[in-house]
């Protein structure tokens, strides 16, 4: 069995397309496996890096804090 920093993962980010790293996976069960995933519309499972994951949650974040202080600014602007 070949040692954890010896075996050669091939994944590919799905968005961006850069090589994934050591940082972007995670063992599971003695196997590397993506730390994110990302499902398709054809509800495909494929992986994603940290970077493109941190990027589509932070836009996710920004999107749901304007939608709950739209009320609040509307209110200030009285």
């Amino acid at each position: 069995m070949k040692e954890f920093s010896e075996r050669k993962i091939r994944l590919k980010c799905a968005i961006c397309g850069r090589k994934l790293t050591r940082r972007d996976l995670t063992k599971t069960r003695g196997e590397l496996k993506p730390l994110y995933v990302y499902i398709s519309e054809e509800l495909e499972v494929k992986p994603i890096c940290t970077g493109c994951y941190h990027t589509i949650s932070g836009r996710r974040l920004i999107r749901k804090a304007r939608k709950e202080l739209k009320p609040l600014i509307r209110e200030f602007a009285k």
